[in-house]
């Protein structure tokens, strides 16, 4: 037996898996099994001489130290004694299913054995090769290796496949779908060979890495420019035809451990899986020595192609989006950039209709479904759905019970109905501001901020300093203002938040320009919600103001509603999100510097004495055993949603357990 002959089928046999067959080991020819007895992918392997396995015993002991993992041939012994095997018989597919379909027929014996065969010129598999570089999109593949299926356009997913050497579809126009195999490296040419090149100095594992570089790696430009490297043009000497389509010779170059040998151009060939077509269109297309001409698919000029979604369309799309409220996580924004519109829409789809209808009212023709879809998720980071940390606490309790009573369904209803009335009041109150000496302006405590600031590991487990901002928001003017202290200097209770708010009024009482003020901020009632908010307000009226005759505060619905205030905390996670802060003092500049497009925040330093102590004021204006309205109903404090005092009347105030108009339209306040 010939030594290539040999080497072959030691390679069949160490890379097929041997059959477990429950039972004596009786047959002669190796059948394979596959999908519930259909031999439906056997491959023909090559022909080999029969001759007695004896002639050579060097391939015979070295055969005998492979195992075969037959659990149930014999116990005893562990191998199979090649001898036992006088001859391969090797026969074509249809032969061999007819066989296997008969021995089941006729015997229980379950063989289950994976083929692995050969022809004797073709190529065999890349060991770079695995199940992930085979396809990436073939449903048939994937469902046999139980990988999930690409959701990718089949088109993109075929280029993507085509151009990293992988199995890909073809599809030509009335024909069915051709399935092309994966790249895979072939023989060596000139192996065993008279070759005057230096081809059998490159090892096999060599050209594997050759080949996996030059797929795996490099996009279609440089693939082109590695095969120009590959080549030398050599111009003859001499010329003894004038007329020759042979003007000049080639000659082909690899580099191997930094090292350029000599090759043939077959092996090249052989070595990447081209086409003597991708060489020669390389070679005549080329701009430079060493540089290959652009890739032109899908470049057309100058020319506008056809389906192009007109510019003025996109931009009427891009001001559509940027209208839609997006805003960020109230919860998240510290962790992530991106925005989120109202929870009315329901879907992407949603979002597209509504966009078609602002379309038809201003007579403009809309873009198709697939490219809002496009420009949508490519361009801008929204979301649809609000973060779960952002939900309302008690809807998502009513939607999460199994059984639903009618009491139920009435508390939702009516959460849903002040969730409207809260949207439309705030609305109405910004959109008022500025106007008649009106101001609306929201008010809120960002997350503490801890000194040393930072990712850092070591600053993880350093001790911290606690450091508060109390921010305020002008709904017309943009102004935002940030009051900044340290629990050296004070706490975050009512005391503290009351003392700024009075601080804030003052400031803008200055002015001159302002006579009545709507706060908005949350329900928290350690700062917002409590007894000495409300007296500090009654006491500024009644002794500090000058041009400010009305002063409102509104408890905004809990998970329903967003305040501009939270986007100077967006503001100021972002631009702290990369950056390492020692010390105290340089909060204010960080903070400051934090929006630029509008203008800086003003931030104010404050310190122990600028924090008032209002209990004593508070038992002074307000008996807290006996908070009464003017019908005498105990004042149900905890569901109160706005407090209205004016100047002219500080004997009394009104109260508003509800964002939800009168009957004369007007808001319905209690006394």
């Amino acid at each position: 037996m010939s030594n290539s002959r040999s080497k072959k089928l030691l390679a069949l046999l160490k890379n097929s898996k041997q059959p477990e067959v429950n039972g004596n080991f009786t047959s002669s020819v190796d059948c394979h099994k596959i999908n519930h007895n259909k031999c439906n992918n056997v491959v023909p392997v090559q022909d080999i001489e029969d001759k007695s396995v004896s002639d050579s015993s060097n391939l015979i002991k070295e055969l005998n130290s492979y195992p075969f993992n037959n659990h149930n041939i014999n116990q005893q012994h562990d191998f199979v004694d090649i001898n036992q095997i006088d001859t391969f018989v090797f026969i074509n597919q249809e032969d061999l299913c007819n066989d296997v379909y008969l021995e089941n027929e006729d015997s229980n014996n379950n063989i289950n054995e994976d083929v692995v065969s050969q022809k004797e010129n073709s190529t065999y598999d890349n060991e770079y090769t695995n199940t992930e570089n085979i396809t990436l999109c073939d449903e048939d593949t994937a469902n046999m290796f139980g990988e999930k299926k690409s959701n990718k356009r089949s088109r993109i997913v075929n280029k993507y496949n085509y151009e990293n050497g992988n199995s890909y579809k073809k599809n030509k126009k009335g024909k069915e779908c051709e399935i092309v195999a994966n790249k895979k490296m072939k023989e060596n040419p000139c192996f065993e060979k008279l070759c005057t090149n230096e081809c059998t100095e490159i090892n096999e594992d060599e050209r594997l890495t050759i080949f996996y570089r030059y797929w795996k790696e490099l996009d279609y430009n440089r693939k082109r420019d590695y095969l120009l490297s590959c080549m030398e043009v050599i111009v003859p000497k001499r010329s003894y035809v004038s007329n020759s389509n042979r003007t000049c010779n080639y000659k082909y170059y690899m580099s191997v451990n930094n090292i350029k040998k000599t090759i043939c151009r077959r092996f090249l060939l052989n070595t990447l899986d081209i086409s003597e077509k991708v060489l020669r269109y390389t070679r005549d297309n080329k701009v430079d020595l060493y540089t290959s001409k652009p890739d032109s698919r899908g470049n057309i000029g100058n020319k506008i192609p056809k389906n192009k979604t007109p510019d003025d369309k996109m931009i009427h799309l891009e001001k559509f989006i940027n209208l839609l409220p997006a805003v960020p996580s109230h919860y998240c924004r510290s962790s992530s950039s991106k925005k989120y519109i109202s929870s009315d829409f329901n879907s992407l789809n949603h979002v597209y209709r509504f966009y078609v209808e602002h379309c038809n009212i201003k007579n403009i023709s809309p873009v198709s479904n697939a490219v809002f879809r496009s420009k949508w998720n490519t361009e801008y980071n929204i979301g649809i759905h609000a973060p779960k940390k952002d939900k309302c606490a008690f809807c998502e309790g009513y939607k999460n019970k199994d059984t639903k009573t009618d009491e139920d369904t009435l508390d939702y209803n009516q959460q849903i109905e002040e969730k409207t009335f809260t949207t439309e009041g705030f609305k109405k109150d910004q959109e008022k501001s500025g106007q008649n000496g009106f101001l609306s302006c929201s008010f809120d405590l960002q997350k503490v901020l801890n000194t040393p600031w930072g990712n850092s590991m070591l600053l993880f487990y350093s001790r911290k300093l606690a450091y508060y901002n109390l921010s305020i928001y002008e709904s017309k003017t943009k102004n935002g203002y940030c009051y900044l202290w340290s629990e050296i200097d004070g706490q975050r209770g009512s005391n503290e938040i009351s003392s700024i708010i009075f601080k804030y009024l003052k400031s803008i009482d200055i002015k001159g320009n302002v006579h009545e003020i709507s706060f908005y901020c949350d329900n928290c009632p350690g700062q917002n919600k409590n007894h000495n908010m409300l007296s500090m307000l009654r006491h500024f009226l009644l002794k500090y103001s000058t041009n400010i005759k009305i002063i409102t505060i509104n408890y905004l619905l809990a998970g329903h509603s967003y305040m501009p205030v939270d986007s100077i905390h967006a503001c100021i996670d972002k631009n702290i999100k990369k950056k390492t802060i020692w010390a105290p003092s340089e909060w204010p500049t960080v903070i400051r510097n934090s929006r630029s497009n509008v203008g800086q925040y003003e931030t104010i330093i404050l310190n122990y004495n600028d924090f008032l102590n209002w209990n004593d004021i508070c038992n002074a204006t307000f008996n807290k055993a006996k908070l009464k309205d003017t019908m005498n109903y105990d004042v149900k404090f905890k569901s109160i949603r706005k407090v209205k005092f004016s100047k002219n009347n500080l004997e009394e105030f009104k109260i508003s357990y509800t964002f939800k108009p009168g009957e004369n339209g007007e808001d319905d306040y209690k006394t």
